[in-house]
């Protein structure tokens, strides 16, 4: 039987996480997020209930183009799972007044649903790419074992 372990090195850690700046954001908030794949478990799950959900919503309604309406709803929805599931911490949030604000899944959602649309699509298409989250443990041999060198 042939012995793949080598190839565990390349899983993404549940656990795992990276840094996301808003640069074009006075003070640059710094968000801490989990990726929006199915290694956060807690976050795929709920993404595949939504998707469940929006299923039974569309039957009988075939070939219907996409509207405003139904874009903004999912974005919404999408920042109520990010809130909740994929940011971890932040640094740099402030407030009208220039105070900090203490990051809770309800403050998370507030923030994200203030900020332009496409700054919350980039952030999406960054926690969508596992490759932000993947760990550099590979070396230079155990690359060459995986490239079949």
């Amino acid at each position: 039987m042939a012995d793949f372990t080598h190839l565990g090195k390349l899983r993404v850690q549940d656990d795992a996480t990276a840094e996301y700046t808003f640069f074009r954001i006075a003070g640059e908030p710094t968000l801490t997020v989990r990726a929006a794949h199915e290694s956060n478990r807690d976050f795929f799950n709920a993404a595949l209930k939504r998707s469940k959900a929006a299923m039974r919503r569309s039957r009988g309604r075939k070939n219907q183009m996409p509207t405003q309406e139904m874009i903004e709803q999912a974005r919404q929805e999408d920042i109520v799972l990010f809130a909740k599931y994929v940011v971890v911490s932040w640094t740099g949030v402030i407030d009208a007044e220039d105070q900090d604000v203490e990051m809770t899944p309800e403050v998370c959602a507030q923030f994200l649903d203030a900020i332009p649309p496409d700054m919350f699509t980039e952030l999406r298409a960054f926690c969508l790419d596992i490759e932000n989250f993947r760990e550099d443990g590979l070396d230079s041999e155990d690359l060459e074992d995986l490239l079949g060198n």
